[in-house]
Parts: structure tokens; C-alpha cells; sequence
């Protein structure tokens, strides 16, 4: 199992990990596909099928016997882009193989210069999960009484009404809006039920907080998720990194969610094209959730 954010920072800290990040050559451009290493290219391409798949490193640093890459993971599906972060640990000495990192906990700051671009290119602690995110603080609810809530009716208007009007690109950290699918989701929900899900900006962690706070509907292929339900497949980076996306569930099999090439949240799938591309093509889980209304009390 590869080593966590949280402990690399653990162990870093005693070495003087700010001296280290500081004085870290910084690339300030997205370098291209090009730019990574054979065994690097291994790791990312060998998830994934077809030619559909490319990678930018968006930034790199040295810190002890190793450099590592915040990389930018494409899939490409026609016309449509789903993008998200990795780092990848690439030891500065032979004898040892890249690892993709599995979570994003303790990333130790990145220094940011005078005009501030990499917070328009990545920010990679708000893809970490929160403290507490996950915590279950309420009485549980049933999902008869999230279905009499209507939240999801609120949701679901909310994503609908959205369309080509919320806007990621400005979205903090996450690359012009490539990386903010789960921000999109975030920001649908804040709007309709006042808080939202909860997660960061990655999917991994997001599907952490549905599961341990809200409602698991059937995702068997012939069921029919409830409109204004949370579609999740989340990215898995271990033992290969495999990026996913998340989304709101319309009427009639209709799924919206953030385009990563537009930049704006858009009603760009349906649940069997979701199906097809991240269950069948990909590999990936396909979970539904229904939110529980306790979490929102606002509403």
C-alpha cells in the first residue's frame, strides 16, 4: 500500500519540509504528456483504456529522496473532459517504481508566488478530507422522511435551473475549473439545502461522507435513481490511479454535472452513457445516494 500524504508529511517535518518546499524547483507552466517518465506513464495509462486518456503535470518538487508530481488526469469522451489531481512519488535513486500517493491527507504547502497562479492552476489541500466531514453528529433520518423532506425535488431543481450558469473556471484551486466536479456538486447543493455535502474537491473522499451520512439507493442496472440524487464513481489510486466523477440525477435518466473542457456544469450524460463509460469501460463503482434531510436543517 502506498504511503499517505499524512505520513509523508508526518515523517518530512522533522527534516525541515518548509526549507525543502521552498527551495523546491516549482514548474510554472502545465508541462505535457511528453514530460513524464516511462514507468510514471505505466502507472497512469495502464488504468485506463484507449487513447482517451492524458496527463499534465501541473506542479513538481523535490523533497528528500524524491520528486513529486501533482498530475492532472484527462479523459476525453467526444466533445466532453473529466479531469482530476494525483501525486505520484517518483524516488530520485534507481531500484524503486513510482507510487501514486492514496489520499491527499498533510500535503505540505506549496509556496505561492506574487500573482497567485497556483491557486489558479491547483490548490491540492482543498482535494484533502476535512476534519469531521464524515462524522455521523445526528439522529439518522429514514429515507421516507428524506423523500417527505423534498430535497431532492430541491436539488434537482436547483441542478436544472444551473445549467450553463454555474460557472467553475473561477472555482479556487482547481485548475480553471477542470479539476471542480465535485466543487460543482458542492456548490448545487449549498444553493438548494444551504450546506453542502461535504468532501473537499475529490471524489474519494466525497463518497466517504455520502456513505457514512446519507441514503445508498440500488444501482443495479435497471434501477431508477430518484431525481436530485448524488451519482458518484469515485477515483481509486491504488494499485492504479483511475479517475471517476460525480454528478445530480435529473428526470428521465438525464445526470448533470461539471464539464472540465467548458468549465461550467452542464446536463452532458445520461445514466446509461455513465454506466457504460465508468462501470463497463473504466471499471469504476456506480453508487447512488439520497441525501438525508438531518444534515440539512435549514431546509
Amino acid at each position: 500500500m502506498p504511503i499517505s500524504r499524512r505520513q509523508l508529511f508526518e515523517a518530512g517535518a522533522a527534516m525541515g519540509v518548509a526549507a525543502a518546499i521552498q527551495s523546491a524547483q516549482v514548474s510554472s507552466a502545465v508541462a505535457q504528456q511528453s514530460s513524464l517518465s516511462d514507468a510514471m506513464k505505466e502507472l497512469i495509462f495502464s488504468a485506463s483504456a484507449g487513447a482517451n486518456t492524458s496527463a499534465n503535470i501541473l506542479r513538481q518538487w523535490m523533497l528528500g529522496t524524491a520528486t513529486y508530481y501533482i498530475v492532472e488526469i484527462v479523459d476525453s469522451l467526444g466533445d466532453f473532459e473529466i479531469s482530476e489531481p494525483i501525486i505520484i512519488k517518483e524516488p530520485l535513486f534507481g531500484g524503486s517504481v513510482p507510487v501514486v500517493l492514496d489520499d491527499f491527507a498533510g500535503v505540505p504547502p506549496l509556496p505561492i508566488n506574487e500573482s497567485g497562479w497556483d491557486q489558479d492552476q491547483v490548490d491540492i489541500s482543498l482535494f484533502s478530507f476535512r476534519e469531521n466531514d464524515s462524522d455521523v453528529s445526528r439522529k439518522p433520518g429514514t429515507k421516507e422522511e428524506a423523500l417527505s423532506a423534498a430535497n431532492d425535488k430541491k436539488v434537482f431543481a436547483t441542478a436544472k435551473s444551473s445549467v450553463e450558469k454555474l460557472i467553475s473556471k473561477t472555482a479556487p484551486g482547481t485548475n480553471g475549473g477542470r479539476l471542480a466536479c465535485a466543487w460543482a456538486v458542492n456548490q448545487i447543493v449549498k444553493v438548494a439545502l444551504g450546506t453542502p455535502v461535504g468532501g473537499g474537491l475529490a471524489t474519494s473522499n466525497m463518497v466517504k461522507v455520502l456513505a457514512a451520512r446519507h441514503f445508498r439507493l440500488s444501482s443495479a442496472p435497471d434501477s431508477r435513481p430518484t431525481p436530485g440524487s448524488i451519482v458518484i464513481s469515485p477515483t481509486v489510486y491504488y494499485p492504479k490511479a483511475n479517475i471517476g466523477h460525480v454528478g445530480i440525477v435529473g428526470e428521465n435518466g438525464d445526470i448533470y454535472s461539471n464539464s472540465s473542457n467548458h468549465g461550467r456544469w452542464e446536463k452532458n450524460f445520461t445514466v446509461d452513457r455513465w454506466r457504460s463509460y465508468f462501470v463497463e469501460h473504466k471499471g469504476l463503482a456506480m453508487q447512488y445516494y439520497l441525501l438525508d434531510d438531518v444534515y440539512f436543517p435549514g431546509t
